[in-house]
């Protein structure tokens, strides 16, 4: 369903305009490094570890989170876990998360670490958010029944810390969903 990229292409966008301008808005590991790798000075290694470390901690810290809350609730039973769509192995989930990835890390690089032009009226990059969300909502849409659709290495600690919270990591993957008719 494009309901789920759509919704997390929207979270994107909101928080991209809303902590653009603390610390850029690193919210994902692999946009960081690519700042902290494209040599602009917009990100020093230090300051790139220090972000790194805090997303995968925050994503672990998350996960924990809701594994908490979903113990109580009714569907308490019930986890989930990472795994490639029905059709799909681990290989294909890997290569087009890594693609998409990479689209989402030079969009970034494109829209928010250059500099304004002489010709532009202000100063402020108002379409970074529109197009790093757009970049999450093609990117779902996709390839979200082969591998998710993640593209965030946080978020899929966030995703596997709270499966090992809930389950203890013995629990089997559920079942594939079924395919929509066309």
């Amino acid at each position: 369903t494009p309901a789920k990229p759509l919704s997390s292409a929207a979270v994107l966008a909101c928080l991209m305009y809303s902590l653009g301008n603390v610390g850029g808005a690193h919210l994902n590991p692999v946009v960081t490094l690519s700042v902290v790798l494209s040599g602009r000075d917009k990100c020093s290694a230090a300051d790139g570890a220090a972000y790194i470390v805090c997303q995968v901690l925050s994503g672990a810290c998350a996960g924990l989170l809701y594994a908490q809350y979903h113990t109580i609730g009714p569907n308490s039973g019930l986890t989930f876990a990472l795994t490639p769509g029905a059709a799909s192995g681990p290989s294909a989930a890997g290569v087009v998360e890594l693609f998409f990835s990479f689209v989402l890390a030079y969009a970034y690089l494109a829209c928010a670490t250059v500099g304004a032009t002489a010709a532009w009226r202000t100063r402020r990059r108002f379409y970074v958010a529109l197009v790093i969300g757009s970049c999450v909502l093609v990117g779902g849409i996709s390839i979200g029944r082969i591998s998710g659709g993640v593209f965030n290495p946080a978020i899929s600690v966030g995703v596997a810390t709270a499966n090992l919270a809930h389950s203890g990591g013995g629990a089997a993957p559920p079942p594939p969903a079924a395919a929509p008719p066309p």
